[in-house]
Parts: structure tokens; C-alpha cells; sequence
């Protein structure tokens, strides 16, 4: 009886370990989609002023040579193409915290923040194979 009792005691166990397991990797995956989503919008504002610097120089040629306006009219539609593309990726917007939000300042910190979380997900996904 007490080997019968040991042996459900520890399939018990051992199964909530595995559980335990499975709920930190999940865990730990919420957590990097968050950053990821966190660092989509970063990047996004990266991107957003130097196109507004590009809309505001496109409107001052055209405004200082008005024959460059079909040229200028080309430049403001890839923009628009341009935002809108950022638009779709602007999904996690609403639940920031901007006043707690740590976003990259500039292209090099997006790209080691980027590399960061590529090195979570490889990390999570060899805990979750293990």
C-alpha cells in the first residue's frame, strides 16, 4: 500500500511540475509578445518623423517650384502608402502606457531590442522542448 501511495504521489508531483513548467514558458512568452508589441510601436514613431520630415520638404518644393507638383503628388501617395501599412501594425497602440513605456530612441537600440527578443523567443523555445 505505501508503494501505491508513493508511486500516485509522485506522478502527482511530477505532473505539476510539468504544469509549473508550461505555465512559466507561457508566461514568458506573454511577457516577450509584450515587448515585441511594445517595440513594433516604437519602431513605428522611429519611422513617423523623418516621413513627416519628407511630407514637409515634398510641400516646400512644390510651394518653391510649383512645376514639381505632379512629382511632389507622387512622393505624398507613397508616403500615404507608407503609413497606411504602419497603421496595420499599430494594433497594440490603445493598451500602452506611454508614460511607463520604455520605446527605442533611435535605430541602434531597436535593433539591439529586436535581437533581444529574437533571443527570448529562441530561449523560450528550447525550455519548451526540453
Amino acid at each position: 500500500m505505501f508503494v501505491v501511495s508513493s508511486a500516485v504521489i509522485y506522478v502527482y508531483r511530477r505532473k505539476l511540475t510539468q504544469q509549473q513548467e508550461k505555465e512559466v514558458v507561457l508566461k514568458t512568452k506573454t511577457q516577450t509578445w509584450q515587448r515585441f508589441a511594445h517595440l513594433l510601436l516604437g519602431a513605428l514613431h522611429l519611422i513617423n518623423t523623418p516621413l513627416q520630415s519628407i511630407q514637409i520638404i515634398g510641400h516646400l518644393i512644390r510651394r518653391n517650384d510649383p512645376e514639381t507638383a505632379p512629382l511632389v503628388h507622387r512622393l505624398e501617395n507613397a508616403i500615404s502608402t507608407i503609413r497606411n501599412v504602419l497603421t496595420a501594425f499599430s494594433f497594440a497602440d490603445s493598451s500602452v502606457d506611454w508614460k511607463n513605456s520604455n520605446l527605442p530612441t533611435g535605430p541602434d537600440q531597436l535593433k539591439n531590442d529586436v535581437n533581444s527578443i529574437l533571443k527570448e523567443f529562441q530561449s523560450a523555445e528550447k525550455s519548451e522542448k526540453v
